[in-house]
């Protein structure tokens, strides 16, 4: 093969294309791709433990299987096309080998050489919502890419998409606006991570070694490195979940604090539904001490007369039967008209003091079927 630019260099480490999966998942399991640096870079053992067994057992990794990845597949192919006509960087699916170190590997979105004959690539995204920065994940596998290949620069193109997966797969989400599309150098990359290539290959170097020197039979890495690892995000979940519910309490008051002085309401935002439902109510107080005070004749009347009532309440069954209708009529008759002046008095000393109580309602908005 001609190798008189950048380019053809390039070609002549490629290997297998992605659109032959199981082969182009056989060939990266045997090194560090840049999806692998991207997760070993702030990873812990129990990072590279995860990796080397998806490695060793071999196949398709987890994460290559779901809906977001699948989607991006489906857009890679127009957004390839979009790159070329308008930066002529042409599509790829083909894995690459370093120069340096065949193990490690890239797979780009596309490659090219400019008009010095330097060679450029570009790696494609989708997005659903706007990137106003751009991932570290993305900005490592964008160096790695470029340490592989020996290119400088790279195009970062991502596009937004509008999260609509109701009706997938038969509908995917559907593209918002034109893609947008911003040259990086591997300086400038090294500046926003605070890496260097150098620390990159000595990341990937490290885990080559471990991969080799696992077996099937034992442990990657020491039991006690996860036993750390779970311990510390217990404590960390724990904390965050006292957080949590104090900032729960407080948010709880502050919003029925504000819907107090609102009144009855119903709303609804982006992410959330909020009502609030005021119940009124009637609370009547008798002053009985200020009522026997200003009639203690009529107070003391209506004692008797209560007294009168209950004494002839309890009495057997066989009293009652002895007790004629007549003379029931005539003890009723005689203690009715004091009952009524008495709870006609009471209505001077009654009062009443409406009260209201809210009842705030908060409820999460519910997204589009992502399942």
């Amino acid at each position: 093969m001609n190798l008189d630019n950048a380019l053809d260099d390039l070609l002549s480490r490629a290997g297998s294309s992605s659109e032959d999966r199981p082969a182009w998942h056989a060939e990266r399991n045997g090194g560090v791709t840049a999806t692998d640096i991207a997760k070993l870079d702030n990873g812990g053992p129990a990072v590279r433990r995860r990796l080397i067994e998806g490695k060793r057992a071999a196949g398709e990794p987890a994460e290559l299987k779901s809906r977001a990845v699948a989607y991006g597949k489906q857009r890679e192919a127009p957004l390839a096309e979009w790159v070329q006509r308008r930066y002529g960087i042409k599509p790829n699916t083909r894995v690459f080998h370093a120069a340096l170190n065949s193990r490690h590997l890239a797979t780009p979105d596309g490659i090219g050489i400019n008009f010095d004959e330097a060679l450029q690539l570009a790696e494609i995204k989708t997005t659903s919502t706007p990137l106003d920065t751009i991932p570290r994940s993305y900005l490592l596998q964008m160096l790695w890419q470029l340490i592989v290949c020996g290119a400088d620069r790279t195009l970062f193109v991502w596009e937004l998409h509008d999260n609509d997966w109701s009706h997938w797969p038969k509908r995917p989400p559907q593209p918002v606006g034109d893609p947008v599309a911003i040259w990086l150098t591997r300086s400038d990359i090294e500046a926003l991570l605070k890496r260097t290539v150098d620390q990159l290959v000595i990341t990937a170097d490290e885990f080559l070694t471990l991969l080799d020197t696992a077996s099937e039979e034992a442990e990657v890495l020491p039991e006690a490195d996860e036993l750390e690892r779970l311990a510390g995000s217990l404590l960390f979940h724990r904390d965050a979940e006292a957080l949590a519910k104090a900032s729960k309490v407080t948010d709880w008051d502050a919003l029925n604090a504000l819907a107090a002085i609102r009144g009855e309401f119903a709303t609804k935002f982006a992410h959330a539904s909020l009502s609030y439902k005021v119940t009124k109510t009637d609370s009547w107080a008798v002053d009985l001490d200020a009522a026997k005070a200003d009639d203690p004749d009529l107070a003391a009347a209506h004692d008797l007369a209560q007294s009168k009532v209950l004494a002839n309440s309890i009495v057997t069954r066989d009293e009652i039967a002895k007790l004629s209708e007549r003379a029931r009529a005539y003890e009723v008759e005689q203690l009715e008209p004091t009952r009524e002046a008495w709870a006609l008095h009471l209505d001077t000393f009654t009062t009443n003091t409406p009260t209201s109580s809210g009842k705030l309602t908060v409820t999460a908005v519910k997204t589009k079927d992502t399942k």
